[in-house]
């Protein structure tokens, strides 16, 4: 329905509403929509102040009368930090929405969190320090998530190829490092791993 909003220094302007609105939501919707304070703002329907838990249709609101409105207009400086506020919560629920969607998108497989974190890190580790295939090999050979991955393939060949897809999703320059020097990653995943080591 209709309605049409009046202040007491003679503005008016109208708003569509739901006839099962509460009047709480109502003067919510208007302090948002028209700068208005919430703190303080007061419809006036039929002479009695609307009551916040009472909807619109049951204050008696109708199409051919206007609501007088009681409130302070906002300040600029608090509008531009409410609008601040939408636009930081608008930024939040879209992270939380990519986040959601990559964990939604992100393949399961035999690694779990933690290795994957280690997937991550010796792909920054690997950035930084290797240079030639002997830095590559030096660093694979002693990385303690590499050793997991090595009991995990000796113990399970077919691991191999879901475990190379998770990497390609949480670490891919990882990926790129091990199809260039693929000869020396099989050759370290099939040596031997030493008992007690991490």
């Amino acid at each position: 329905m209709k309605i049409t909003i009046k202040t007491v220094a003679g503005r008016a302007f109208d708003m569509e509403v739901s006839p099962n609105l509460v009047v709480q939501e109502l003067r919510k919707k208007i302090a948002t929509e028209h700068q208005y304070e919430y703190e303080g703002l007061k419809l006036v329907v039929n002479g009695t102040v609307a009551q916040d838990e009472v909807t619109v249709k049951d204050t008696k609101m109708d199409e051919t009368k206007f609501v007088v409105m009681v409130a302070k207009k906002q300040s600029v400086r608090a509008a531009q930090q409410e609008q601040r506020q939408k636009e930081k919560e608008r930024e939040e629920k879209a992270k939380e929405k990519e986040k959601e969607a990559r964990n939604v998108d992100a393949p399961k497989g035999p690694l779990n969190s933690m290795q994957l974190q280690g997937m991550m890190q010796l792909q920054g580790l690997m950035e930084t320090k290797v240079r030639t295939m002997k830095d590559f090999v030096e660093i694979l050979r002693f990385h303690g998530t590499v050793t997991e991955i090595r009991r995990m393939i000796q113990a399970d060949q077919s691991v191999l190829r879901p475990i190379l897809y998770q990497i390609n999703h949480h670490a891919p320059q990882l990926l790129s490092l091990i199809n260039q020097y693929q000869q020396e990653f099989l050759q370290i995943i099939n040596e031997p791993v030493p008992k007690g080591s991490n």
